[in-house]
């Protein structure tokens, strides 16, 4: 009997727990039945953003901020003091030089930015940018939650009588609680990876609609958060798009836009900001001269926007029209658009042979350009190559930077025999030759080649010297100090010679140029010993 009654306490004690359980959820969904009820916007409720318009009350709002004016900031650059290069004044002296570069400097510009770590609640201007989700949702905006306690139920009411912004768009309102008069609302881009220019473009538009809002609003300063997001977007890839555009946007509203100021929330937001802004707002010629061979192809078109060549429309400039009962073996064709009409006929410019033109600009080599402007991405190439391929093993590298000659300059040797078969075609070979002078910072130097070992019959190899000598020529003449050429062997001299003829380029390197025929010769010049040559070379003086 004792089993039994103790099973039976243990039965009811088990059961009344149960049903306080369940009396409690009970009650929940209750609460959520009576909130949902009472709720003003079951959509928004359901989202979990809650009514809180309604709930709001002016205790909850925060304290003031104090303004900051943009009086109290300083322009970009203003405390920044550099002397002019001798190699930037000769590289970028004449008009048509700077007017090549995509950024040069412009002094009246970058008195019309600022950057400022802070509050960006707190800057006194005419417009705030705050990124938001879509549905004017926080997400992961990293300022509209603090705009929305400021703005109260006042914001939340205007927000939901504004027209639905979608990603790319923005949408005016009043700024309630803040000292700007005005807040711009853009829904910026979900980053993948696989999308990657879609979410480029998409950014862009967000700061180009934003500042032309501004100057149709007539209104004349903004403020931009530096990052937009907590998460999703790189920073550094936001950062290039962001500044490229606003750049853009001031060559072309210039007159119309007195101050852009970009607010940093941290630390880390300033010093890459400060990193990246010299190369979209250089403070000297030197500055705009350096950060061109840094720049993405994206950094040339009109307002900083990602364009594909292959997703352009190509039309012919000549359309016939003609009446269908009307027979003609005649070619009386006229072309619709005059040379004379002011229309905007830029899809005619498209390209013939999009698929050549796109292999060009990916493969294309200096010496095999048509245009200075080709010439000129394949040298940009190079340079973005450089800084990502991995440096060759010791026992197979054909480039290195050895001991200082006797007059102090450093040394670059290039190992004819090693240089890969496909010379030039070989993806890896010019942007390793780019890498080893990008590490010399500008010093001076002295070029030895070495043709030991190469075949007077493998082009090749002269393929690849010309090309190198090219990209000297355009990234680093005023760096060569003197061209050593150990071993060059007949078939090279009357190359090189055939070169200087019919190339301007080759010829200004020519005089610079001392051909060794023996080791005893090179050590007029520097210590071989240091030079650590492979074994090869030796052997190769022994034989001859």
């Amino acid at each position: 009997m004792d089993l039994v009654a103790d099973t039976a306490h243990v039965v009811v004690r088990q059961s009344a727990s149960v049903l306080q359980v369940a009396a409690g959820e009970l009650a929940k969904q209750a609460n959520t039945v009576a909130d949902l009820a009472q709720a003003k916007d079951a959509v928004t409720w359901f989202a979990g953003e809650g009514d809180n318009a309604s709930d709001f009350r002016e205790e909850d709002r925060p304290i003031p901020l104090t303004a900051m004016p943009i009086s109290a900031l300083q322009p970009w650059g203003s405390d920044w003091r550099c002397c002019e290069p001798k190699y930037a004044q000769d590289v970028c002296s004449s008009e048509a030089n700077i007017q090549r570069l995509p950024y040069p400097h412009d002094a009246e510009i970058n008195r019309k930015l600022f950057l400022w770590q802070g509050d960006i609640c707190a800057v006194e201007v005419d417009v705030l940018l705050v990124p938001v989700a879509g549905g004017f949702a926080a997400g992961a905006s990293t300022i509209f939650p603090r705009v929305l306690q400021f703005g109260g139920s006042d914001l939340k009411a205007d927000l939901r009588h504004l027209d639905s912004c979608r990603s790319g768009d923005v949408r005016f309102t009043k700024a309630y609680g803040l000292p700007c008069n005005q807040l711009v609302i853009t829904v910026g881009p979900k980053f993948k990876e696989q999308y990657r220019v879609a979410a480029q473009n998409t950014l862009n538009a967000c700061c180009r609609e934003c500042m032309q809002g501004l100057v149709e609003a007539e209104l004349r300063t903004v403020a931009i958060p530096c990052i937009w997001y907590q998460e999703g977007y790189p920073m550094e890839e936001h950062a290039h798009v962001v500044l490229r555009t606003i750049r853009r946007c001031l060559e072309k509203l210039r007159p119309n836009i007195d101050s852009v100021v970009l607010v940093a929330a941290s630390p880390a937001e300033l010093v890459l900001y400060e990193t990246l802004m010299p190369s979209y707002f250089p403070r000297s010629l030197d500055e705009a001269v350096v950060s061109a061979a840094d720049l993405p192809e994206s950094a040339w078109t009109e307002w900083g926007e990602v364009f594909l060549e292959e997703r352009r429309i190509r039309l012919s400039s000549c359309l016939i029209s003609r009446d269908d009962n009307e027979d003609s073996d005649g070619e009386d064709i006229t072309p619709m658009f005059s040379p004379s009409d002011d229309a905007d006929k830029s899809f005619l410019s498209a390209k013939d042979d999009v698929d050549a033109a796109a292999r060009k600009r990916l493969e294309g080599t200096i010496m095999e350009a048509e245009t200075p402007e080709m010439a000129k991405h394949a040298c940009l190439r190079y340079l973005r190559r450089a800084r990502e391929v991995r440096a060759e093993p010791v026992t197979n590298h054909f480039v290195f930077s050895a001991a200082q000659d006797h007059f102090g300059r450093k040394v670059v040797v290039l190992l004819g025999a090693r240089l890969p078969p496909l010379g030039v075609r070989d993806e890896r070979t010019l942007p390793l030759f780019v890498k080893e002078l990008e590490l010399l910072r500008s010093e001076q130097f002295v070029l030895l080649y070495i043709n030991s070992d190469v075949s007077a019959f493998d082009t090749s190899k002269l393929e690849f010297f010309q090309e190198m000598l090219a990209v000297i020529n355009m990234k680093y003449r005023n760096s060569l100090a003197q061209v050593l050429v150990l071993h060059p062997g007949l078939g090279f001299r009357a190359a090189f010679a055939f070169g200087s003829a019919v190339s301007n380029m080759a010829a200004s390197i020519w005089n610079d140029t001392v051909y060794l025929e023996r080791l005893a010769q090179l050590a007029s010049f520097l210590s071989i010993a240091e030079l650590q040559l492979p074994a090869y070379v030796q052997a190769f003086e022994s034989f001859s």
